[in-house]
């Protein structure tokens, strides 16, 4: 949203539900269990591997902007799609048509800036197709996994830290 807030947060493991949490409401009041869910995220994150499309885009955003650190293992969907397909479009759409059959849901998102019950519930079941279907992506991805994508997934959190902190040349 334009005022960079963390409107919502969705998660799953490798198996059972998808988790989609709002962290405000179409209101912008902060929602019961809000703080507790980013807890609970921060600690799945540096406990567990985070599977994430764009980790060069979403952990910077979400540790500049709300103090969310990310954890010591990173795998990016949009990354290892490239050392695949290095010409092929890297949108989480394209990854969806290639590896499921699950129908698609990219134009129902409706807003990402909520302002009424109903366009909230529309944001928080896209977010939860959208981690449904990164699930399946990753399996895909990992059935396919090569040296070069282990190599790349290594490289996340260095990238990440130089392109907040910068390169010191001399």
């Amino acid at each position: 949203p334009p005022t960079d807030t963390l409107q919502c947060l969705s998660i799953a493991f490798d198996k059972g539900p998808v988790f989609s949490q709002a962290i405000y409401n179409y209101r912008g009041e902060l929602q019961p269990g809000a703080i507790q869910s980013i807890r609970w995220l921060i600690r799945a994150m540096r406990r567990y591997k985070t599977v994430i499309h764009n980790a060069l885009f979403d952990l910077p955003f979400m540790a500049m902007m709300h103090g969310i650190p990310w954890g010591h293992e990173v795998e990016d969907t949009m990354l290892m799609w490239h050392r695949l397909f290095p010409e092929m479009d890297k949108s989480l759409a394209h990854l969806i048509q290639f590896f499921t059959n699950e129908p698609y849901h990219k134009d129902s998102a409706g807003t990402f800036n909520p302002r009424n019950q109903r366009q909230q519930e529309t944001l928080l079941a896209y977010n939860a197709r959208d981690v449904h279907t990164l699930r399946l992506i990753h399996r895909g991805l990992r059935a396919r996994f090569t040296p070069s994508m282990a190599q790349v997934n290594e490289s996340i959190l260095d990238y990440a830290f130089t392109g907040l902190r910068g390169f010191q040349l001399d």
